[in-house]
């Protein structure tokens, strides 16, 4: 009985374990892609043009990655790409992958939000935080990150 007793502690102190190895490398993650985000932002920026430059359908290819454009409220400064893992354009709703959903969630309804385009095109939003839903609306313009089976939703007023 006693080694039964040993054996399934022992096992409960290795499942402890890789549950916290686990746990850590997510953390890791996580700050590695932040950081990615940051890199990407900061060398983005000063390609953008101050004024707008017509273009179509048109990215700037930074380390590989496809940009369209900045994304910037408060203390937040993000590219939108054309890649899953960033933020991108999907149905004229900007989809936020659920790596930032943290970042996200600190964004309070009335912050400004800009987004500038890599053709120098600027549009000026308002926030209005919404929180969980379970559907997204077809009606108003959206930034949205996959929180489980909900979403976690904040609109964007047009400034």
């Amino acid at each position: 009985m006693k080694k039964i007793s040993r054996l399934f502690m022992t096992l409960g102190c290795l499942c402890i374990l890789v549950s916290c190895c686990l746990f850590g490398y997510a953390r890791y993650h996580q700050y590695k892609e932040t950081k990615n985000m940051q890199t990407l932002y900061k060398e983005t920026i000063p390609l953008i043009p101050d004024n707008y430059i017509s273009s179509q359908g048109g990215y700037l290819d930074i380390q590989g990655y496809d940009i369209e454009a900045v994304l910037e409220v408060g203390p937040i400064h993000w590219v939108i790409g054309d890649e899953e893992f960033l933020p991108h354009y999907k149905n004229r709703n900007i989809v936020i992958p659920d790596l930032y959903l943290e970042e996200l969630e600190k964004i309070k309804s009335h912050d400004i939000l800009t987004i500038r385009s890599i053709s120098g095109a600027k549009k000026i939003y308002s926030c209005e935080v919404i929180g969980e839903v379970d559907t997204l609306s077809q009606d108003t313009l959206a930034m949205y990150s996959k929180n489980g089976s909900s979403y976690y939703c904040i609109n964007l007023i047009k400034v």
